[in-house]
């Protein structure tokens, strides 16, 4: 697919297919707009190939975000809940949507990274950019990055600059302030360290059937990604 638009938030309503007549149904009942949404719309297609997998955004979530606004936009699924900030510096991998479990806080200042099929429970704050501490008004952002086939477990915060590595949990309530980048461990506590490392031979490193970068199709996505992200998200 070739993206036009001339501008990232044009790009993310054009890939949302948001149509004019969606626009106003805002003004409608709830079960109207889902009317005007059609069998053939992406969340409606989206809810169909994801069913079952750890992320199922569903036609009330695209509702929520691109038409009664209760919901941060994104390219993913969020819950009304959950504040997403500068999803142009977010990039997410399949199955993979930050903020769709509830009371989820993904700061954007800076850059954040997730790997694929990376398990976000509720109340995970990622956080890429600190206050100064001379200047409150300030931030200092800096990269995060999550490495595929993670769990960051209820609670859990990631602090600005950490790497994590491939199958890593991050176990409930932890903090995270510092990088763990060889993965296969689990990782407990404020400031986190290591309690356990995982046998890399043991781990699963599947893959969906259907592959969506939320609702984004896999094979769609480097174009979408190269107009609408951060030129510093591509090719990583």
């Amino acid at each position: 697919m070739t993206y036009i638009s001339a501008d990232p938030a044009t790009c993310l309503a054009d890939r949302m297919e948001i149509s004019a007549a969606l626009r106003l149904s805002r003004f409608l009942p709830r079960y109207m707009a889902r009317q005007l949404m059609g069998r053939q719309h992406i969340a409606r297609r989206v809810h169909r190939d994801t069913a079952g997998y750890a992320v199922t955004g569903t036609p009330e979530h695209w509702l929520d975000q691109f038409v009664y606004q209760r919901a941060a936009k994104a390219y993913w699924p969020v819950d009304r809940s959950s504040k997403v900030v500068n999803w142009r510096n977010i990039k997410v991998g399949i199955d993979v949507a930050p903020g769709f479990m509830p009371n989820c806080y993904i700061q954007g200042i800076g850059l954040i990274d997730i790997g694929d099929y990376v398990w976000i429970a509720p109340g995970v704050h990622i956080i890429s950019a600190n206050h100064d501490i001379h200047d409150h008004r300030l931030h200092h952002p800096d990269r995060v990055v999550v490495g595929r086939h993670s769990w960051l477990g209820g609670g859990a915060k990631i602090m600005p600059g950490v790497e994590l590595g491939p199958f890593t949990i991050v176990a409930a309530g932890a903090v995270v302030t510092r990088s763990f980048p060889e993965g296969y461990q689990v990782l407990a506590g404020i400031p986190a360290k290591p309690v356990r490392q995982i046998d890399a031979a043991q781990c699963v490193d599947y893959a969906r059937d259907h592959r969506y970068h939320g609702y984004i199709p896999e094979a769609d996505f480097p174009a979408f990604a190269k107009q609408a992200l951060n030129p510093a998200l591509q090719g990583g």
